[in-house]
């Protein structure tokens, strides 16, 4: 996707042994090579709705995090993560049928418009809900806290929408060749917009309450009303895209249905519903392969994200301070995904192989499991999860992809990309239902989960490494 970092144009420059100089210098250079003043102002006008989107997404786990393990309790995490995939399912064929049968700013109408309300009317429900309940301090108020299970599964559900109709600007506004080093600038603005969101929380939250004298679970819900307001402000983002689009006549291909007569139909439009594509996938040995990799993916971290919030809520009482701890850690999260992004991950995959690549996020968790299980302290869960979220998005995501495009034929890249949604649920479903088992069932320690998850690590790594036969043909596809 953004292989084009693997020849940096900067590299006999002397700052280049600097990272964040030579990361900086790369990024700009790789949106300035051979550009117009009408592209560039292209490629940053494509960039804005993943600016805005990594702000609500931001804002949304800040709120998401500290309502789960202040007034549900983190043993509901793996309730949720069930919900959200059981949604996911039905979502994505909607979105689908949707794709194919609407035209380009209907479809953005139907997304950003309806989840901003959805969002909404979360808030309006939570001001009467007030109150910090702990799950593990005694039974569960459902009709007061309630408003914040539906507010992690509606969150991630959510993302289902919003990730692919976020792309579908930047293939409105491009051409084939430019796509990657769009999608490379959308990464980063992603990022941007979610580090931003960590100083908004932090600041809107203290703000509200000593302005307006809210208390601390008001001021954080309050933080739904911006999460609204940015997804309404990426509908007349996409109005100007489509009349820059009629203006200019572009060369872009339309990846939904034709939304003008006269327009071309995208050559890649599936001939078949959400199940045909699924029917096709699995037909496809590389990609069952590959696909398990998802899978395996999903369920380790859904098992440290459940580790990581079980931690949160034993070592941090105080729950007004959880949403500046919220923030930190994603800032750090983020930062460090930034950084790795623009040190060039297309570099990486290059000179170390893809083998290598995919091998990376398994080994390193692994390790950092260990660590854990050696010390148990809540920096080794914070620094383990960071470690998972920004390699997987700058190294071991990218690698995977590079690998599904060996994958060729009819709607092949639709094919990809609803096999990586839907690989990633099932693990993240698989991981749920494990956890379930084995707290609620096993009634397993901690210290016993992490065993549990080095298990998975460790046979995530060994399905890496036996797959080798089958990266290394792709590589050669690739080459």
């Amino acid at each position: 996707m953004n292989g084009h970092l693997s020849k940096p144009p900067l590299r006999t420059l002397p700052w280049k042994t600097l990272p964040l100089g030579w990361a900086t210098g790369h990024l700009v250079s790789t949106l300035r090579q051979r550009r117009t003043k009408e592209e560039r102002s292209r490629f940053a006008l494509g960039a804005i709705p993943f600016f805005l989107v990594g702000l609500v997404f931001g804002l949304g786990k800040i709120v998401r995090d500290c309502s789960l393990t202040c007034n549900l309790g983190y043993e509901f995490m793996p309730i949720a993560v069930v919900a959200i995939v059981l949604l996911a399912t039905p979502f994505s064929a909607i979105y689908l049928q949707l794709q194919r049968r609407l035209g380009f700013v209907p479809l953005q109408l139907v997304t950003f418009i309806p989840l901003g309300l959805s969002f909404l009317a979360l808030w309006l429900w939570s001001l009467g809900d007030g109150g910090a309940i702990s799950a593990a301090g005694g039974d569960i108020e459902w009709k007061e806290a309630g408003v914040y299970l539906v507010f992690y599964v509606w969150l991630g559900t959510a993302g289902t929408l919003l990730g692919p109709n976020t792309k579908l600007i930047v293939y409105r506004l491009h051409g084939t060749e430019d796509r990657g080093p769009a999608l490379s600038l959308g990464a980063a603005a992603i990022g941007g917009g979610a580090m931003m969101s960590c100083l908004v929380a932090s600041g809107l939250v203290s703000w509200l309450r000593g302005r307006y004298g809210l208390d601390y679970v008001s001021a954080r819900d309050s933080l739904m009303i911006p999460m609204a307001g940015l997804l309404f402000l990426v509908v007349p983002i996409a109005l100007k895209v489509q009349r820059r689009i009629r203006d200019e006549a572009p060369k872009a291909e339309c990846s939904t249905k034709d939304s003008g007569p006269g327009e071309e139909r995208n050559e890649n439009e599936p001939r078949g519903g959400f199940f045909c594509l699924l029917f096709r996938a699995i037909q496809v040995k590389a990609l069952r392969q590959l696909g398990m990799l998802f899978v395996l993916g999903g369920l380790a971290e859904t098992m440290l994200v459940y580790l990581f919030f079980w931690m949160i809520s034993i070592e941090t009482a105080s729950e007004g301070g959880r949403t500046d701890l919220f923030a930190r850690f994603y800032m750090y999260l983020n930062a460090a995904t930034l950084l790795l992004l623009l040190v060039g991950s297309g570099s990486f995959v290059s000179r170390m192989g893809l083998a290598i690549t995919l091998l990376t996020l398994p080994v390193a968790l692994a390790i950092g499991t260990l660590v854990f299980l050696a010390h148990g302290s809540l920096g080794t869960i914070y620094g383990l999860r960071i470690t998972e979220k920004s390699v997987e998005q700058a190294a071991y995501g990218h690698g995977l992809d590079r690998a599904l495009l060996c994958v060729k034929g009819v709607d092949a890249a639709r094919v990809r990309s609803m096999l990586e949604a839907m690989g990633r649920r099932i693990g993240h479903g698989t991981g749920a239902v494990v956890i379930l088992v084995l707290t609620q069932m096993l009634s397993l320690s901690l210290t016993q989960m992490a065993g549990v998850l080095l298990f998975c690590l460790l046979t995530w790594a060994t399905l890496v490494w036996s797959l080798r036969p089958v990266i290394k043909a792709c590589s050669v596809k690739l080459d």
